[in-house]
């Protein structure tokens, strides 16, 4: 794969758990379109999920609102470039609730209620995605 790849692993403090890994790529576009995309992998969660889908999850909704976020520098045309991309990539999913229940559908209870992958989804962001913040 060609891209940048980086991890995260974290673990509650106090606590015998093992850690929890994290990571993000950034990855080149498959087929025909020019870009890269954002994707991360979350415990637990069988795929990577697209960054955007990911914030939209933690309640950071428009795209502007996610922009800011992640690039301090307005004039970075290159990284707001690279957002650009995984926001495409991700224009179907638009509320808390979608990006919730995208993310519960790629985990490990299968076959379940939109209500059951919601709160799975939840609870996983909540004690898997970065323990060592509370």
């Amino acid at each position: 794969d060609s891209g940048w790849y980086g991890e995260v692993r974290s673990s509650p403090e106090n606590s015998l758990k093992p850690p929890s890994l994290f990571s993000i790529r950034i990855l080149e576009r498959s087929g025909n379109s020019d870009g890269q995309l954002i994707k991360v992998r979350i415990p637990y969660i069988k795929k990577e999920i697209d960054i955007v889908i990911l914030f939209r999850a933690l309640g950071v909704v428009s795209d502007k609102d996610i922009v800011n976020h992640t690039i301090f520098d307005n004039s970075d045309t290159q990284k707001i470039e690279l957002f650009r991309h995984s926001i495409e990539a991700a224009k179907h999913i638009k509320k808390v609730e979608l990006a919730l229940d995208y993310i519960g559908r790629r985990g490990t209870l299968e076959g379940t209620k939109l209500e059951n992958r919601i709160r799975y989804a939840k609870e996983i962001l909540q004690k898997e995605m970065l323990p060592h913040i509370s």
